[in-house]
């Protein structure tokens, strides 16, 4: 059998570049996505139990203000709101249009944002009894996390702190 060698030409070179990865003959250099789903829970946590709390106490951040401070504050806030509303809405249009990473991550972040609404919407009885239901080294544990910070954060009264529900409780 006789083969017949020829050099490569350009257009040879372009053509097998083209067939290996088109991207880069398009000139679009996409970096994947990467497979983060454990930061983006607790990213999508973070941000909406944040974003909870603040919506929820703003009068004690309009008293906490001084009154020439307190629109544009207040304004700041309320865009930040819209802004994080309208970055969920953006994760949940894309953990049905994507696909990979990009959903994985989005719907853990979804999933984030989904246990910090519930974790702020539980009324006391059902925090307290589900306190009571942990066995003594796990509340003699969650006391002394408590106290330590109170230790290392003396200026802030977290007895003053209000779990607050949708329902006023």
């Amino acid at each position: 059998m006789k083969r017949t060698i020829r050099n490569q030409t350009r257009q040879d070179f372009d053509r097998r570049v083209g067939r290996i990865d088109p991207a880069y003959m398009r000139g679009t250099l996409v970096k994947p996505t990467p497979h983060r789903p454990l930061p983006s829970l607790c990213l999508g946590f973070f941000w909406a139990y944040l974003v909870v709390v603040v919506a929820q106490n703003r009068t004690a951040l309009e008293t906490a203000l001084s009154p020439a401070l307190r629109d544009a504050v207040l304004m700041a806030v309320a865009a930040a709101l819209l802004a994080s509303l309208t970055l969920f809405a953006t994760h949940l249009i894309r953990m049905f249009l994507r696909t990979g990473s990009a959903r994985s991550n989005s719907r853990a972040l979804l999933l984030g944002v989904g246990v910090a609404l519930a974790l702020t919407h539980i009324p006391e009885e059902v925090r307290s009894a589900a306190f009571a239901m942990l066995g003594q080294d796990a509340q003699a544990i969650l006391l002394s996390a408590g106290s330590n910070v109170e230790r290392h954060l003396p200026g802030v009264d977290f007895s003053a702190a209000v779990s607050v529900s949708s329902w006023g409780l």
